[in-house]
């Protein structure tokens, strides 16, 4: 009896042993493969969308007879999500068994899209972010959305750039996804530019008008606060000499400082009566409009010509207006300054011109009357006596030329 499956020849023979015939015949007996049948399915390991079924593991499962389990198409490809897949279960004797088929359930996970973005280099405050920042890359179809967006300036320091990735294949491919990358931005320079400013005289005050390329406030210091005080953006000249204003802008959190830009000043008098007086007369040269000064050699100092009211540059005769006879007086008329404060006179009448002026009598005033605004006209008299006598005139003069 045959035990294996194939095709066998059977011989039958008729032996009559009465009649002593024999009779002899042949056949073919086929036995087929038997079929196993698939007790216990295996388990598929999971996989990731792009890989094939080939990538999934089978493990377990038991059929009748021994045996082991494939894919029936391990080059498939399956989409993400949870699908019936095809087995085959082929017998360890394939001789006289066939293969059977079955199915099992293969998990396919979302596939992780690759994000390439390198950190960008540095920029400087001021800067716009752009596509040079803004560059990350997907390998599969999809679109990107930035935090900060292109055209955003970001303060200095390390900012963080945000990019959330959307694939167009969201059933196979995990999405959105997000990443970043931190972004350098350096403090800018600034400059300041400090306009000229002119000279200042004792008293008065300028506006100071740097200013910082940042926009910035700028900030003012005096070299010499005996010269020049700041206020705000205001230098206050109280003093005579040279100063340096010193303009800063110490920056802020996305500006370096800037360097200091400074302007000497000369900081002069302020003129003085005695400064207009001379100026009138178009003495310019310090030496010539000097006070002990006589520039046109008539014997009297620029003092005495100031403070009587006579042009320094013509020679005078004398430093009085007039003087003439008015019934038993002579009267003498001079000018003088208005102002006390610039000068004070002392008027005395002597008999004897040698004698000590002091000694000489105080003489009075007559009445005043304007000349111009800085001189009055006035006059004294004296009586005519046997004896001889003398107009004696002093002035001193309170007030300097500052130049």
């Amino acid at each position: 009896m045959p035990v294996n499956a194939g095709t066998y020849t059977v011989t039958a023979e008729v032996v009559d042993t009465n009649a002593y015939y024999s009779a002899p015949t042949s056949g073919s007996l086929v036995v087929a493969k038997a079929t196993p049948t698939i007790t216990t399915n295996p388990v598929a390991s999971g996989i990731t969308y792009g890989q094939t079924l080939a990538d999934s593991a089978l493990s377990g499962g038991a059929g009748s007879v021994a045996g082991s389990f494939a894919f029936t198409s391990p080059t498939t490809a399956p989409n993400a999500g949870t699908a019936s897949q095809g087995i085959t279960f082929t017998p360890t004797d394939t001789a006289n068994f066939n293969s059977a088929t079955g199915s099992v359930s293969v998990v396919v996970a979302k596939a992780t899209p690759v994000i390439t973005w390198n950190a960008p280099a540095a920029i400087t405050y001021g800067t716009a972010i752009s596509t040079s920042e803004l560059s990350a890359t997907a390998d599969v179809g999809g679109t990107f959305t930035y935090s900060p967006t292109n055209g955003a300036i970001l303060n200095a320091g390390t900012n963080t750039l945000t990019a959330v990735f959307t694939a167009a294949d969201g059933n196979n491919y995990v999405s959105p996804l997000t990443n970043t990358v931190s972004l350098v931005v350096n403090k800018a320079s600034q400059t300041i530019n400090f306009p000229w400013l002119a000279n200042g005289t004792v008293g008065g005050s300028s506006t100071l008008t740097a200013t910082s390329s940042s926009g910035l406030a700028v900030s003012y210091t005096s070299s010499d606060t005996n010269v020049a005080t700041i206020s705000g953006s205001t230098v206050n000249f109280v003093g005579v000499g040279l100063v340096n204003i010193t303009a800063s802008q110490a920056g802020d959190n996305n500006y370096e400082a800037a360097s200091d830009d400074t302007i000497t000043l000369s900081v002069l008098s302020a003129d003085t009566p005695y400064d207009t007086w001379a100026d009138s007369y178009g003495m310019t040269n310090s030496t010539e409009r000097a006070k002990n000064s006589d520039p046109d050699g008539d014997g009297f100092s620029n003092t005495l010509e100031f403070a009587f009211g006579t042009n320094p540059k013509v020679r005078n005769g004398a430093l009085f207006v007039s003087q003439v006879k008015v019934g038993s007086n002579y009267v003498v008329t001079f000018k003088k300054r208005k102002l006390a404060s610039e000068a004070t006179y002392d008027i005395r009448s002597s008999t004897d011109a040698k004698q000590a002026f002091s000694s000489g009598t105080a003489m009075s005033l007559g009445t005043t009357t304007s000349v111009d605004a800085s001189y009055e006209q006035t006059s004294v008299s004296l009586p005519i006596t046997g004896s001889r006598g003398f107009v004696r005139m002093q002035a001193t003069v309170l007030v300097d030329p500052s130049r």
